[in-house]
């Protein structure tokens, strides 16, 4: 029993036994024309947030953004050493019944954004000697980008000629047929 209390007790002290937040995202119904629609604003969100893209799947319907660091140039009293963020942003299929009929189907973004803090302050101004400490979610940050998001895709929004180059699509085809080399 003594032993027991103990190893509770331990546990609670470890940093490296520390619980991570519970995931915080934030949801968005939209409707689009084609699924290449609604990836093309998902990736331009990410990018107006002042992210880059680590990495991107169409099919799976995901992306994600490397993680972008804003570091301080001079410790502060009282402070963290600066903060990171990384978004994560997901498709999936979407049914509502009370939609019309008008030939665009049904999405749920759902958007995640990532933050961790600095708890290096000896250089807090390096990112080689930051040590990141997991701090919850910025839902703030994720609805910046899920609105970013809607306001694009709109009855009128399409893909850029750039954006069918990089998947190796036709731009005129909707269905996303691979180009024949």
């Amino acid at each position: 029993m003594l032993v027991a209390g103990v190893l509770l007790l331990l546990a609670g002290w470890c940093p490296s036994c520390a619980s991570t937040p519970e995931p915080k995202w934030v949801e968005l119904p939209v409707r689009v024309a084609a699924p290449e629609n609604l990836h093309e604003a998902c990736l331009n969100a990410v990018q107006h947030a002042s992210m880059r893209v680590a990495e991107s799947n169409l099919v799976d319907g995901k992306v994600t953004s490397a993680w972008s660091e804003d570091l301080f140039a001079f410790r502060r009293p009282n402070s963290d050493g600066g903060t990171r963020r990384r978004a994560w942003i997901e498709v999936m299929p979407h049914s509502d019944a009370d939609a019309p009929n008008d030939g665009r189907v049904g999405r749920l973004v759902r958007v995640r954004v990532e933050r961790e803090r600095n708890k290096a302050l000896r250089h807090p101004d390096k990112s080689a000697e930051a040590e990141w400490d997991p701090v919850g979610d910025d839902v703030e940050f994720a609805r910046r980008i899920a609105f970013t998001i809607q306001a694009q895709v709109g009855a009128d929004f399409r893909p850029s000629d750039d954006f069918y180059r990089r998947m190796g699509t036709d731009a005129g085809s909707p269905s996303g047929e691979k180009k024949n080399p």
